[in-house]
């Protein structure tokens, strides 16, 4: 394939011809679909999703490499989105930088020594991936806001807020606070506990309105671990966003939340320990979605 001339959107006499064609191999972003003009910015995400579910599968030498050996191609990502990574996600496309899932089929473990923040892919040593059939197009009023970050960079040993970039190792401490709706497990009427000990699926219902929502924890979850922190309802889930999923056949309303739980001994801190979803069919009405508590949380 004849190479073509690659320049960032702004730059004068940018090429009219691009080739896009997404490579499966790692790292290597060639093109072979022709365009008068580049991708437009939720392509770009999309494409990055798909390079680090690839990258994820992918042993380092050195586990603290993880965002370093990134770092060219989150500038040039960065570049294409007019955007900023946040230790992970994008800042402009953070609802679906957060809902990566671990394989169910690994055994996962959180990344040690220290790599990244909770809410980070980039905290757990194993694959992940992302739900490829949501779009950008979020349903009005389900979505979170992101109220404040703070990035540590272990190589500067500071913190920056609110239009830092840090592509380098990142350092505990590294947070992001976010706006939206919490409830509490322990408001649930009912929690599925499943009958292999290490599984990483939950189940909560509420028998009022028939909520059900389905819990994928991030490494496995002990049942004798998990259950009393579920019941006590120190731990909870958190709105992220809402979207039309569309098929052939039809139309799915899917909510996506995280599992967080409160950090011991500090107020008001939270960390990530999985996913949940809520469709549509599990939900009586809007309202009751709605109705959850309006919280700021800090996660790290």
């Amino acid at each position: 394939m004849k190479p073509v001339t690659e320049r960032f959107p702004g730059e004068e006499n940018h090429s009219e011809a691009w080739d896009w064609h997404f490579s499966k191999r790692f790292c290597t972003p060639y093109w072979q679909k022709r365009s008068k003009k580049p991708p437009e910015t939720n392509t770009w995400y999309n494409m990055w999703y798909m390079l680090l579910t690839d990258y994820s599968k992918r042993r380092l030498t050195n586990s603290s490499d993880i965002f370093p050996a990134l770092s060219g191609l989150q500038t040039v990502f960065a570049a294409f989105t007019q955007d900023q990574l946040l230790a992970g996600p994008f800042s402009n496309d953070l609802e679906r930088g957060l809902l990566w899932e671990v394989d169910l089929f690994q055994i996962n473990h959180r990344a040690t020594p220290f790599r990244a923040p909770t809410w980070s892919w980039a905290s757990v040593e194993g694959p992940v991936s992302w739900p490829f059939d949501i779009n950008s197009e979020f349903i009005p009023g389900y979505k979170i806001q992101l109220v404040d970050h703070g990035t540590v960079s272990k190589a500067q040993k500071s913190e920056d807020h609110l239009g830092a970039d840090t592509h380098g190792e990142v350092g505990e401490g590294t947070y992001i606070k976010l706006l939206g709706r919490w409830r509490s497990t322990g408001s649930w009427d009912e929690i599925t506990i499943p009958t292999d000990s290490n599984s990483t699926h939950w189940y909560l219902y509420d028998h009022h309105g028939m909520t059900h929502a389905t819990c994928s924890f991030d490494v496995g979850a002990n049942t004798d671990h998990i259950h009393p922190h579920f019941q006590k309802g120190d731990w909870g889930l958190l709105q992220i966003a809402t979207w039309d999923i569309y098929s052939h056949v039809d139309t799915t309303r899917v909510l996506y939340a995280l599992i967080l739980r409160s950090v011991p001994g500090v107020d008001e801190l939270y960390e990530r320990i999985g996913i949940a979803h809520i469709y549509t069919d599990d939900i009586a009405t809007d309202a009751e979605i709605l109705d959850w508590e309006v919280k700021t949380l800090k996660i790290v």
